[in-house]
Protein backbone atom coordinates (compact mmCIF):
# COMPACT_ATOMS: atom_id res chain seq x y z
CA UNK A 1 0.00 0.00 0.00
CA UNK A 2 1.50 3.73 -0.55
CA UNK A 3 0.06 6.95 -0.53
CA UNK A 4 0.13 9.94 -2.76
CA UNK A 5 1.35 13.12 -1.71
CA UNK A 6 3.25 16.25 -3.64
CA UNK A 7 6.47 17.60 -3.59
CA UNK A 8 5.57 20.15 -0.66
CA UNK A 9 4.15 17.40 1.40
CA UNK A 10 8.21 16.16 1.78
CA UNK A 11 9.58 17.01 4.67
CA UNK A 12 13.22 16.96 3.66
CA UNK A 13 14.19 19.72 1.17
CA UNK A 14 17.91 18.39 -0.23
CA UNK A 15 15.33 15.61 -1.47
CA UNK A 16 12.49 17.49 -2.46
CA UNK A 17 14.87 19.35 -4.76
CA UNK A 18 15.17 16.19 -7.04
CA UNK A 19 11.69 15.88 -7.52
CA UNK A 20 9.62 17.98 -10.06
CA UNK A 21 7.58 20.61 -8.89
CA UNK A 22 4.64 19.07 -10.16
CA UNK A 23 5.35 15.34 -9.58
CA UNK A 24 2.80 12.96 -8.12
CA UNK A 25 5.12 11.13 -5.18
CA UNK A 26 4.03 7.51 -4.40
CA UNK A 27 5.22 6.82 -0.79
CA UNK A 28 5.66 3.17 0.63
CA UNK A 29 6.58 2.33 4.03
CA UNK A 30 9.93 0.00 4.19
CA UNK A 31 7.50 -2.05 6.85
CA UNK A 32 4.68 -2.40 3.91
CA UNK A 33 7.33 -2.96 1.00
CA UNK A 34 8.03 -6.15 -0.90
CA UNK A 35 11.85 -6.50 -1.11
CA UNK A 36 11.15 -9.89 -2.96
CA UNK A 37 10.05 -7.73 -5.57
CA UNK A 38 13.68 -6.26 -5.97
CA UNK A 39 16.70 -8.11 -7.92
CA UNK A 40 19.66 -7.76 -6.07
CA UNK A 41 21.48 -10.59 -5.07
CA UNK A 42 22.53 -9.58 -1.69
CA UNK A 43 22.17 -9.39 2.38
CA UNK A 44 19.05 -7.56 3.26
CA UNK A 45 19.61 -5.60 6.23
CA UNK A 46 17.01 -6.44 9.01
CA UNK A 47 15.60 -2.86 9.59
CA UNK A 48 12.52 -1.67 7.52
CA UNK A 49 12.67 1.66 9.28
CA UNK A 50 12.41 3.20 5.47
CA UNK A 51 10.53 4.67 2.91
CA UNK A 52 10.20 4.43 -1.04
CA UNK A 53 9.26 7.76 -3.07
CA UNK A 54 8.37 6.61 -6.77
CA UNK A 55 7.85 9.89 -9.29
CA UNK A 56 7.53 9.15 -13.41
CA UNK A 57 10.36 11.78 -14.50
CA UNK A 58 8.46 14.52 -17.02
CA UNK A 59 11.32 14.54 -19.46
CA UNK A 60 11.79 10.69 -20.05
CA UNK A 61 8.85 9.38 -18.44
CA UNK A 62 10.86 6.67 -16.66
CA UNK A 63 9.48 5.62 -13.11
CA UNK A 64 12.15 7.25 -10.84
CA UNK A 65 13.06 5.96 -7.00
CA UNK A 66 14.44 7.82 -4.10
CA UNK A 67 15.46 5.39 -1.09
CA UNK A 68 14.85 7.00 2.38
CA UNK A 69 16.90 5.85 5.31
CA UNK A 70 14.48 6.80 8.64
CA UNK A 71 16.24 5.22 10.96
CA UNK A 72 16.86 7.02 14.13
CA UNK A 73 16.03 10.13 12.00
CA UNK A 74 18.63 9.70 9.69
CA UNK A 75 18.47 12.35 6.50
CA UNK A 76 20.55 10.34 3.84
CA UNK A 77 18.64 9.18 1.02
CA UNK A 78 19.81 6.93 -1.91
CA UNK A 79 18.28 5.75 -5.93
CA UNK A 80 20.17 2.40 -5.64
CA UNK A 81 19.58 -0.31 -3.49
CA UNK A 82 23.10 -1.91 -3.25
CA UNK A 83 23.77 1.55 -1.94
CA UNK A 84 21.31 2.18 0.31
CA UNK A 85 21.87 -1.75 1.56
CA UNK A 86 25.27 -0.80 2.63
CA UNK A 87 24.10 1.99 4.65
CA UNK A 88 21.36 0.35 6.73
CA UNK A 89 24.11 -1.79 7.83
CA UNK A 90 25.72 1.09 9.42
CA UNK A 91 22.82 1.74 11.65
CA UNK A 92 22.09 -2.61 12.04
CA UNK A 93 25.48 -3.13 12.60
CA UNK A 94 24.68 -6.21 10.56
CA UNK A 95 28.60 -7.50 8.83
CA UNK A 96 26.65 -10.74 6.54
CA UNK A 97 29.67 -11.26 3.86
CA UNK A 98 31.66 -13.61 6.11
CA UNK A 99 35.43 -15.10 4.98
CA UNK A 100 34.82 -18.79 4.23
CA UNK A 101 38.38 -19.69 5.04
CA UNK A 102 38.42 -22.04 8.44
CA UNK A 103 40.62 -20.32 10.67
CA UNK A 104 39.71 -16.74 9.80
CA UNK A 105 36.71 -15.07 11.42
CA UNK A 106 36.28 -11.65 10.16
CA UNK A 107 32.98 -10.86 8.58
CA UNK A 108 31.72 -7.45 6.20
CA UNK A 109 29.22 -4.80 5.69
CA UNK A 110 29.90 -4.76 2.00
CA UNK A 111 30.42 -7.82 -0.65
CA UNK A 112 33.55 -5.85 -2.42
CA UNK A 113 35.19 -5.89 0.64
CA UNK A 114 35.07 -9.29 1.21
CA UNK A 115 36.15 -10.35 -2.16
CA UNK A 116 39.10 -7.66 -1.40
CA UNK A 117 40.22 -9.84 1.51
CA UNK A 118 39.55 -12.93 0.32
CA UNK A 119 42.81 -12.09 -2.04
CA UNK A 120 44.90 -12.35 1.23
CA UNK A 121 44.27 -15.94 1.80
Amino acid sequence: MSIIVGRADLSDDEMAEQVPDDAEIHVRYGKNYDLSSIKIDEAVPSTRDFRVFKYKNPRTMRQVKILKCDYKKCCMFFRKWHNFFDHLRVHTGERPFVCSEPSCFQSFTQKANLTKHLAVH
